[in-house]
């Protein structure tokens, strides 16, 4: 896919998904973030719930998600200024964890994004294959995978931002 391709996305995303102090990944996180949702996405796929319903909460959950996948870019953008003044920072200089911990919080911004707008594309396939049923239905398990992961995502960026926060804010005042 080249320049437009995202799976360095999704690695530099499955690399934040292990322990910072054995590099090896965390079954908990891989399993709360990426089991789960697969497994409620496949329940979903053969739920009952007619797909009109769903078609009818997806505008809402399309407009949600996009918002937050919006500001959730800009948030990139501040990550990314802090790591560039990180780099010429020489009082207090930075530790290794601490530039990790904003690298892996930029990476699973990046990753959040990516899944809120695959769910929203997916939702919006949902809804133009209302005519073929099984494709329809995979079209819908797939978007409830990634707005799921996109959920879980969003919540870690959250907690790393709050630390991220807590390093800058008590680790670098003088």
């Amino acid at each position: 896919m080249g320049k437009i391709g995202l799976f360095g996305i999704a690695g530099k995303y499955l690399g934040t998904l292990r322990s910072y102090r054995t590099g090896k990944p965390m079954v908990r996180d891989v399993f709360v973030q990426l089991v789960v949702p697969g497994a409620l996405a496949l329940a979903a796929v053969f739920w009952p719930l007619e797909p009109e319903a769903i078609a009818r909460i997806s505008g809402n959950v399309i407009s949600g998600v996009s918002i937050i996948s919006g500001l959730l870019c800009g948030v990139a953008v501040m990550l990314f200024e802090l790591r560039m003044q990180m780099r010429s920072q020489v009082d207090p200089k930075p530790t290794k964890r601490e530039t990790t911990l904003v690298d892996e919080t930029f990476h699973d911004i990046m990753w959040a994004t990516v899944a809120g707008f695959a769910s929203v594309l997916l939702m919006i396939a949902g809804d133009a294959l209302a005519s073929c049923w099984a494709a329809q239905r995979a079209a819908y398990g797939l978007a409830i995978f990634f707005l799921l992961n996109f959920i879980l995502v969003t919540c870690m960026c959250l907690k790393r931002l709050s630390a991220t926060y807590s390093v800058v804010s008590e680790g670098w005042s003088k």
